[in-house]
């Protein structure tokens, strides 16, 4: 799977839990660069710079703009908390010969050839003072996946949506659509993505919702 790769990968959950997981080492890194555990160092914000998003992230609910991503603690962890039976009744079921849990990636796939891929890595090389907003940026067009990034969504385990950027492109040679939804937390040195692929513009729309109900963002305090 060619959409299924073009990031380097490296985990931070396992799938269904609601929880992080064991860190691992990094596989071989692409521009922008990916590792695990190492999350960019920089200073634990002031309470007065807290933002609304941020101070609810602890309670579970409420969204997490792009702004409010600058408040977040180096040490805080987000991930997929993924509903697998949701992904199931809308026929998309997971490929685990293909998938690298580990790693962080989880392919799930329908019967009609419709690929979802979730993506759970840590960036590296981002500077984490840089806005969420630039770091989501820079991993889409450095994927090569989206050329014109736009404002997208992500739900939020509890209630609430998460910032993010996504799109698609022209069909590929093959006639497949390819899209993908992706969010960067610069602080946490995490970023989360969702790639698709169909046979159909419109069937990509449709695997795309179906992603947006069986895959939320997850929150973990750090420490």
């Amino acid at each position: 799977m060619v959409v299924a790769t073009v990031l380097a990968l490296a985990s931070c959950a396992s799938p269904g839990s609601a929880s992080p997981g064991d860190e691992t080492a990094a596989e071989t890194a692409v521009t922008p660069s990916f590792s695990f555990p190492a999350a960019p160092a920089a200073p634990t914000p002031s309470a007065s710079s807290a933002t609304h998003g941020a101070d609810d992230a602890s309670t579970g609910a409420g969204p997490i703009t792009f702004t409010d991503g600058a408040a977040l603690h180096t040490t805080d962890e987000l991930f997929w908390a993924m509903k697998m039976s949701t992904l199931s009744e809308h026929g998309f079921e997971l490929d685990a010969a293909q998938s690298d849990i580990a790693n962080g990636r989880w392919i799930f796939r329908a019967g009609d050839g419709s690929v979802l891929t979730a993506l759970q890595q840590r960036v590296t090389d981002i500077d984490s003072t840089t806005t969420d907003e630039d770091a989501t940026r820079q991993v889409l067009v450095a994927s090569h996946i989206i050329d014109d990034p736009q404002p997208a969504t992500l739900p939020r385990q509890g209630g609430g949506t998460i910032e993010a950027l996504g799109g698609d492109r022209a069909p590929d040679a093959d006639g497949r659509s390819v899209g993908a939804i992706s969010r960067s937390f610069a602080r946490t040195g995490i970023n989360l993505s969702i790639l698709a692929a169909a046979p159909s513009p419109a069937r990509l729309t449709e695997t795309l919702s179906v992603a947006a109900q069986g895959l939320e963002v997850g929150f973990q305090a750090g420490s």
